[in-house]
């Protein structure tokens, strides 16, 4: 009878013990997808930002130092240069 007992807890307590591991490689999995995925999010938002600055270049808004102002959710508030310079005038 004792054997059959150290046989169910013994399997009991493996179960357990398997049921943890899992349960912390499935958090690591998940942590490791996030990371990845952030990774990613913020190349191609920096990418974005890039772009972003080229085109306002090319168009004229040649601003120095900081080119965005504030971070407002849906709006997007830039910095430039308007004003003509002399070599503009001319042509």
């Amino acid at each position: 009878m004792s054997v059959v007992m150290d046989i169910v807890f013994s399997t009991l307590v493996f179960g357990i013990l398997a049921f943890s591991v899992g349960h912390v490689q499935i958090n690591i999995n998940t942590a490791t997808s996030q990371n990845y995925y952030n990774i990613i999010v913020q190349t191609n938002s920096v990418e974005l930002a890039r772009l972003v600055e080229y085109d306002f270049s090319k168009i004229g808004y040649h601003a120095a130092g900081q080119k965005s102002r504030l971070p407002i959710p849906r709006q997007v508030q830039m910095s430039g240069d308007r004003t003509l310079k002399e070599s503009r005038r001319k042509k």
